[in-house]
């Protein structure tokens, strides 16, 4: 089976298409991969705690990957969205009474 495997920070973007045996699990496709030369050393974790995810969607470690899958590598957040929507709309109440 042929999957898709990427990882993206800020300044830029790896993808590596794989060829694998089947079954293959998430986290078997992640260690092949870093055999193969992705690099995720930004991560600054061990391999067992990282976030994966397939099409958008949460997946574990043991999640069998499918034919045409594309496995991506999450980064931890750098800011808890809900703090960053609450100074966003605290900004944007501020911005909207000054122009009265």
């Amino acid at each position: 089976m042929k999957i898709r495997v990427v990882f993206a920070t800020l300044e830029r973007q790896q993808q590596l298409m794989l060829e694998l045996e089947t079954p293959c699990s998430a986290i078997d496709a992640v260690e092949i991969a870093l055999q193969a030369g992705l690099d995720i050393s930004e991560l600054n974790q061990k391999v067992e705690l990282i976030q994966l995810g397939v099409f958008g969607e949460r997946v574990e470690h043991d999640y069998a990957l499918s034919d045409g899958d594309r496995l991506e590598i999450y980064r931890p957040l750098q800011q808890d969205p809900m703090q960053w929507r609450r100074k966003r709309a605290a900004s944007q109440a501020g911005a909207s009474g000054r122009r009265k």
